[in-house]
């Protein structure tokens, strides 16, 4: 039976083939005809190609119109094909899309006029492009950087960010450029103080506005821009490491070169100095006296150039940072103690606390030129706070405990009636 099944197909199919052997105007295209000019990567431009043979015994003219799935991509330039099973390639510029696809070539502008459409038309398989997520050309399965925020990718899970989203926290800031990549309020604070640069008027925290910095030339991430110690508001001289103080005279001092006495000279020079001018000098001095000591308002204490600023996330885990006046903060080691046993080595420490109670934060800096900072702030967390689940749980009990006891006292009603 199958041996005559297989006799009746062959007698079908050969006058077929030898029909299409007879073509005289024949092109054809098959799935295998269409390659790509490289690799597959998303969003990257590509040149598709496909080979376009005669089946016929003329030489014929055409072009193919490709398709991805239904959408258009467009026409090859026109081409002509030598008979005698011979093939000629065209192409057309496509950009790969992210997600999987197929590709149609349709011959079209057959001349002269196909006599076989059989084979005029084909459907590739499907592709799967290599995701491409920063869109430079390099895939990530090769990309040492797949968002490129300046983070490599095997460096993202030790800081916690994203490695295929360049800015994790959503503030506008890159990650590699971020000190805060979870911190959506934060990008730069460079005066420690829990206030970002974008917003801060004063980022180092030395006294003078940004803009006033900008007017002097000091540098506003910067509080001693000359490095002499002495942070640029209270320098005279805050470009010149060689001086910080204008020289004053006092008026005593002035009074006594400007009085020249009558016996030894004959020219009585009389100098007044007007009590309006000493006023004035009295009245800068006072005002300079009273700036000098708003300086202890910001938090830190007296004499003391290092403070604790703290951020509250939740009800028992804060965010901590040095507050630095008249230190450039460069190959500092910061040392932490959170009071309950813990401790941390980062410039900026987050704690999630135990329990409720009374911490003492202190912090220790030291530095180059046997430079030792500390200083300490008091902590107290609340037992009482909803977000406390400890609080919930006790609360959970005695409702329970109140509950059993309202149970038993109406247990006991029934009974005695």
């Amino acid at each position: 039976m199958k041996k005559i099944i297989f006799s009746l197909s062959i007698l079908l199919i050969a006058p077929l083939a030898l029909l299409a052997a007879d073509n005289t105007y024949d092109l054809g295209i098959e799935p295998s005809d269409i390659s790509f000019s490289k690799e597959l990567v998303a969003g990257q431009k590509v040149r598709i190609y496909a080979a376009i043979h005669n089946n016929g015994i003329e030489d014929v003219s055409g072009y193919v119109t490709f398709y991805q799935g239904d959408q258009l991509i467009g026409d090859s330039q026109v081409i002509s094909v030598r008979a005698g099973g011979l093939a000629d390639e065209i192409y057309v510029d496509f950009t790969v899309p992210s997600g999987s696809f197929n590709i149609r070539a349709d011959i079209n502008g057959q001349k002269p006029k196909d006599e076989n459409t059989n084979n005029d038309l084909t459907v590739s398989s499907y592709f799967i492009p290599l995701p491409d997520t920063d869109g430079d050309s390099i895939p990530d399965n090769k990309d040492e950087d797949d968002d490129n925020d300046g983070v490599k990718d095997d460096r993202e899970p030790l800081l916690g960010t994203d490695p295929l989203n360049p800015d994790t926290d959503g503030d506008g800031c890159l990650d590699g450029q971020d000190d805060f990549p979870l911190d959506p309020k934060l990008c730069h604070d460079t005066d420690g103080d829990g206030i970002d640069d974008r917003q801060d008027n004063d980022d180092d925290n030395d006294g003078l506005s940004d803009k006033q910095e900008a007017a002097l030339g000091t540098d506003p991430k910067n509080p001693d821009t000359d490095g002499d110690s002495i942070i640029d508001r209270e320098d005279d001289f805050p470009l010149d490491p060689k001086r910080s103080k204008k020289e004053t005279i006092s008026n005593a001092n002035v009074n006594e070169n400007l009085n020249i006495s009558d016996t030894n000279s004959n020219e009585n020079l009389n100098l007044d100095i007007n009590a309006a001018d000493t006023n004035e000098n009295l009245n800068l001095a006072t005002e300079n006296l009273n700036e000098t000591a708003n300086l202890n308002e910001s938090g830190f204490a007296p004499h003391s150039n290092l403070a604790i600023t703290l951020t509250k996330q939740n009800w028992d885990t804060y965010v901590f940072r040095p507050q630095l006046r008249g230190i450039v903060d460069e190959n500092l080691t910061y040392e932490w103690d959170f009071g309950d046993g813990s401790k941390s080595n980062q410039k900026v420490a987050q704690h999630q606390f135990a329990n409720s109670g009374k911490y003492k934060i202190s912090l220790k800096i030291t530095g180059e030129n046997d430079l030792a900072l500390t200083t300490a702030k008091e902590l107290k967390i609340s037992f009482f706070n909803l977000e406390n689940i400890k609080l919930w749980f006790v609360l959970g009990i005695l409702g329970l405990l109140l509950l059993i006891l309202l149970i038993s006292i109406l247990s006991k009603r029934v009974k005695n009636k």
